[in-house]
Parts: C-alpha cells; sequence; structure tokens
C-alpha cells in the first residue's frame, strides 16, 4: 500500500522531533520514535460476512511506531494469511501520507476515500481506529481527505476518534444469550399512525440488537389489531451505528416489494426510525439500498437525508 519512504534525521535543539511520513517526501527522525516491544497487537479486520469487525492477534516485525503503523495498514489492506477474516481497507484506497502530532494519529487519504460506500467507510473507519490505538504513544485516530477533515453525515467535522468513540460491539462469548426488552413500532388496523408494543427480545451474542429488532419488525406483529411496515421476506443485508448514526442497508426487494403511497413510506420509514431510536446508542438513521443513498423510497418521501425520531407518528393513547 505505502511507497517505500524515504528517512531524513532532523536533530533541533530539546529533540524536538517532527513526526511526519509521505510516501518517501517528508522526513521522519531515527530518534522519534519510540521502541516498542515485540508482542501481540490486536488487530481488527472484517469478518467473512461484512456485517462485523474480528479482532485477530499479530506479532508487528517493526522496532518503532512508524513501522508498526505501516505493517498494521498493509495487513489492514491486505489481510492475514490462515485466516477467513478478510481486509478492511480497499486496494483502491491510498493514503498520502501520515503524521504523529503529540498522541493523535493522523491520517491523510486520496479523494479514493470518497469513493467509499458508507458501510465499507464505516468498516474501514472503525478497523483503522481500534487496530491504530493499539499502539503505545497512539490515543487517537484522525482522518483527512486531500487535506481537508473527514466529516460525519451532518457535515461536521469528525475529529480526532479514540477507541472509545467506536460503537461497534464484539460478543466475548459466542454461546451466551442476552435478554432485554425492546420496543417496536407497528402500524395500527387504519394504518394512519404507529403502536410501540414491549417485546422480550433473546439476543444471541453473535448478533447486534439493531439486526435483532431489524428482524423482529420484518417477522411482523403478532397481535391481529396491528399491520406489518416493512414487506414480508426483506433481508438486512447490513446495519452499524457509527457516532450514533445506524446506517440500515437493505437490497433493491425492500423498494419492489413496497406498496408505495405517501402514508405507506411514512409509516415504513419511522416504524424503523423510531424503533432503532429506543436503543440508547442511536439518535438517527441513514437508509441505504445496495449500499448507497437512494433519493426517494417510492417516489414520494425523501429518504437520503438522516431520520430523526417522529413522535407526530405515534398513537395517542
Amino acid at each position: 500500500m505505502l511507497k517505500k519512504l524515504k528517512f531524513y534525521t532532523i536533530i533541533v535543539a530539546l529533540l524536538i522531533i517532527c513526526t511526519s511520513c509521505s510516501r518517501g517526501k517528508e522526513a521522519k527522525s531515527d530518534m522519534e520514535v519510540k521502541s516498542v516491544a515485540h508482542e501481540g497487537t490486536t488487530l481488527y479486520l472484517a469478518n467473512k460476512e461484512k456485517t462485523n469487525l474480528a479482532e485477530e492477534v499479530v506479532v508487528l516485525n517493526g522496532d518503532n511506531t512508524h513501522d508498526q503503523i505501516e505493517e498494521i495498514i498493509t495487513y489492514l489492506g491486505n489481510g492475514i494469511e490462515e485466516t477467513e477474516n478478510i481486509p478492511t481497507l480497499s486496494s483502491a484506497l491510498e493514503l498520502i501520507n501520515y503524521k504523529i502530532d503529540d498522541t493523535n494519529l493522523v491520517l491523510n487519504f486520496s479523494k479514493s476515500y470518497n469513493d467509499l460506500d458508507a458501510l465499507s467507510e464505516i468498516l474501514s473507519r472503525t478497523s483503522l481506529v481500534k487496530s491504530l490505538t493499539e499502539l503505545e504513544g497512539i490515543d487517537t485516530v484522525e482522518i483527512y481527505i486531500e487535506e481537508v477533515p473527514l466529516k460525519s453525515s451532518d457535515g461536521t467535522p469528525v475529529g480526532a476518534m479514540k477507541e472509545a468513540d467506536i460503537i461497534l460491539s464484539f460478543p466475548t462469548n459466542p454461546n451466551e444469550e442476552i435478554q432485554k426488552k425492546v420496543l417496536l413500532y407497528f402500524a395500527n388496523h387504519d394504518a394512519t399512525h404507529l403502536v410501540p408494543i414491549e417485546v422480550e427480545l433473546n439476543l444471541e451474542a453473535d448478533i447486534t440488537v439493531e439486526r435483532a429488532v431489524l428482524n423482529l419488525l420484518i417477522e411482523g406483529p403478532k397481535n391481529e389489531m396491528l399491520e406489518r411496515t416493512i414487506p414480508e421476506g426483506i433481508k438486512v443485508k447490513d446495519v452499524f451505528v457509527s457516532d450514533s448514526v445506524c446506517y440500515v442497508d437493505f437490497g433493491e426487494d425492500f423498494v419492489n416489494k413496497h406498496w408505495g403511497g405517501s402514508a405507506g413510506e411514512s409509516l415504513t420509514i419511522y416504524s424503523i426510525v423510531n424503533t432503532l431510536t429506543e436503543l440508547p446508542s442511536i439518535s438517527k438513521v441513514q437508509f441505504l439500498i445496495e449500499g448507497e443513498k437512494r433519493e426517494t423510497l417510492k417516489g414520494h418521501m425523501q429518504f437520503d437525508i438522516l431520520f430523526e425520531r417522529n413522535l407526530d407518528m405515534i398513537e395517542s393513547q
């Protein structure tokens, strides 16, 4: 991924070091990077379904932070032999340069970063932050695109991200089941409003709560007085949470099988949005079709915006 870097020694009073690397164009001091022990480092690649990240422990060969940064990025771009987990960084993704500012690692990518679909971008960003902050002395990671800060869905700079900012969770016991109560929103019998129904969710450790509640919405209501809001048989391709935004990716059948109409679109959208925003980690929902934003669902409601909870859609008691 990275071209061979040229090294130049910069000696200043008090040994203040400039730590920047630019594919052989920028300098890197022999003294500024501390040696890091050759011990297992946890990296985060995508699982084979590309629905979550998977942990892989590797022994890095580099004797300093810069070398180890490059090793990690290579692993994330090429994968690890003899494992079914897959790279998170696209082969088309070009890292122009990087620098270490105190404990913040700044990665500057080319415009190819903008070509990533929403879910691939989340996987890439998450794996970079979680993997690189494993290095001693790297507390945060910041992403730039052609020297412009990466922006979130609402247009504000994402800024420096620490490991704790990453919301994706990883099951610790594959046999563990978690029980919790969740609210699902289905349409009332007249299909004019949404009705909240509390259900007990038996959550297996290898499925996220977001995917589990979406699957229950797709199954439809058990109460005969309520109506389904999502066409039967629809599958959720992917669902991720990042920066309090839940990205829900449906296949083309979500559009093709939908019954349409402005009221029908509204009930479907806010059935999903109101259900997901009941979860504490989610404040907004972004819909995707085959990994891309779609201007409208069936020609009525704008569908490519960030949706927030809509209390007006809920039937008054």
